[in-house]
């Protein structure tokens, strides 16, 4: 889509922007679509076609592995009903009638579909924003980190070119500065570290709010 929009990633355009001057759907809104189109379908099915038999039927005996199952035609359904605000108990009787269904669909998903949008742009908010506070802070530490040890070297050069310490001589001042870059390095490593330390701690938080914002897109808020 971007190459027949003539958009290059050099442009820095988002997803959003370029499905919105497409006029196209995201693909979680389609797949939905297509998803529920067929589910009411079969929802009208006679009783004994073999889709139907397959949607409303169970195994009697089977065991599945241990972990979270893989789910189920029924169950993605589900999901997607919640996602759209569409009652899971009553939405059979939305589905016997074709054209009802149809134009809840179309309402259900279009709203949906300002949801996800607005989601997206607000998690592409949220991450710029946690990166550039990250940025900031490390050219914060870097800037004083560099000052600091400007400062002190100017201090070494002034005090040996006024001759205030006699014992300073040239091996001394050499071996002074060595030091100071040494303690400097090592200084610059621990801000580094902490840095990281923090900028980790700022990324996993932002990672659990995305998985819980996430859970509630798929399976709507926690009770």
């Amino acid at each position: 889509m971007r190459r027949i929009l003539g958009i290059s990633w050099k442009d820095k355009v988002t997803n959003t922007e370029v499905l919105s001057r497409a006029g196209l759907p995201t693909m979680f809104t389609l797949l939905r679509q297509r998803r529920l189109r067929w589910l009411g379908h079969v929802r009208r099915m006679e009783d004994g076609r073999i889709p139907k038999d397959l949607l409303y039927g169970e195994l009697i005996s089977g065991k599945r592995r241990t972990g979270r199952p893989q789910l189920r035609f029924k169950d993605v359904c589900k999901r997607d009903l919640k996602a759209l605000d569409i009652d899971t108990e009553h939405w059979e009787d939305l589905a016997s009638d074709r054209s009802r269904w149809r134009c809840t669909l179309f309402r259900q998903l279009k709203s949906g579909e300002v949801r996800l949008m607005h989601s997206a742009e607000e998690k592409r908010i949220r991450r710029k924003e946690l990166y550039n506070r990250t940025e900031s802070a490390y050219r914060y530490a870097s800037a004083g980190l560099h000052a600091a040890e400007s400062d002190t070297l100017l201090g070494l050069m002034k005090e040996k070119m006024e001759g205030t310490n006699r014992d300073l001589d040239g091996d001394t001042f050499e071996k002074k500065v060595a030091t100071f870059q040494e303690a400097a390095a090592d200084l610059e490593e621990e801000v580094n570290e902490a840095e990281e330390d923090a900028a980790l701690g700022l990324v996993e938080d932002e990672l659990e709010k995305l998985e819980e914002e996430l859970e509630e897109v798929n399976y709507g808020p926690q009770k």
